[in-house]
């Protein structure tokens, strides 16, 4: 059995954040989390990039423009799947620890529709590293995506 664990935005928080440690330098253009999709919530939800107490990159995208992206979220009330959110800038970032955060503006949390970040169950891409008890306690799913794997989408 399948199932997708889900942090509803702005629920209870209006901010999520993911620390990821990089063990080797990479040039990106973007950021793929695993957005999950509930009726048509209207706003824009922004993916940041941070280091420290700093903001490096972002990419933003109104609820509109994910539709027009996927089919499946234009076409179906509930959704989910990766979502490509090119960055403001093409960004370098350096071997070491980072903070990718989901934010929105002119979006409210309502129960009858909803973005929600999903977190890591069953990814045959990336292990998580250590043990979590539960499925709550997992990591978000997100990719960075490099200038080649942008090229090829």
């Amino acid at each position: 059995m399948s199932f997708l664990t889900i942090h509803e935005l702005g629920n209870e928080e209006a901010e999520f954040e993911q620390v990821l440690t990089l063990e080797k330098d990479i040039l990106i253009n973007a950021i793929r989390p695993y957005i999950y999709k509930h009726n048509s919530p209207a706003g824009t939800i922004r993916m940041a990039i941070w280091k420290n107490a700093a903001e490096i990159a972002y990419g933003e995208l109104t609820s509109t423009e994910m539709e027009n992206l996927d089919d499946d979220l234009a076409n179906f009330d509930f959704a989910h799947g990766h979502m490509r959110f090119d960055l403001n800038r093409f960004v370098r970032l350096r071997k070491g620890e980072y903070t990718i955060k989901m934010s929105s503006t002119g979006y409210t949390f309502s129960e009858s529709a909803y973005f929600g970040w999903v977190k890591a169950h069953e990814d045959i891409r990336y292990s998580i590293n250590g043990v979590s008890q539960n499925a709550f306690e997992n990591p978000y799913t997100v990719e960075l995506w490099r200038n080649e794997d942008a090229k090829n989408t």
